[in-house]
């Protein structure tokens, strides 16, 4: 029961993952969207990865639509963003820290309308197309692809 409950998780991973390569490696600018750096990294940092392996890096960004300063540390999660985006190999202009008072680090809800148009204008600069929601224990991520 065990091996049969470890090869039908595997097998759908595997399946998700070819899914989200072939999505990749259509061309065209992706963007990853988090709501602030520390977990959103942690959790992500093997996604990161996986698409500076498979695309070229000037069609790689990172938008954090808040510096994490809900304890006081923003500067700090800024720079380890940005070091992890330098690790990586990333553009130093494609990894962007949204500084907005309507959108914070904190147990308010963000405006939806406000958000969009946030969301909206970043895409619309950087030639991105399409948008898609993922959830990942409780954290949010946005996937941005454009297609050519």
């Amino acid at each position: 029961m065990i091996a049969l409950a470890y090869y039908v998780r595997h097998h759908h991973l595997d399946i998700k993952k070819d899914n989200f390569l072939n999505v990749v490696q259509e061309g065209g600018n992706i963007s990853l969207i988090i709501a602030h750096p520390d977990d959103e990294v942690m959790f992500f940092f093997p996604t990161l990865k996986l698409l500076f392996d498979k695309k070229k890096k000037k069609e790689l960004f990172l938008f954090s639509l808040s510096n994490g300063n809900y304890y006081g540390k923003g500067k700090i999660r800024e720079k380890e963003l940005f070091n992890v985006w330098s690790y990586l190999g990333g553009e130093k202009n494609n990894c962007e820290i949204l500084d907005d008072d309507q959108i914070q680090d904190s147990w308010n809800f963000w405006d939806e309308q406000h958000l969009a148009n946030v969301l909206t204008d970043y895409c619309s600069k950087r030639n991105i197309k399409l948008v898609n929601l993922r959830r990942y224990l409780w954290i949010s991520i946005c996937a941005c692809l454009t297609t050519y």
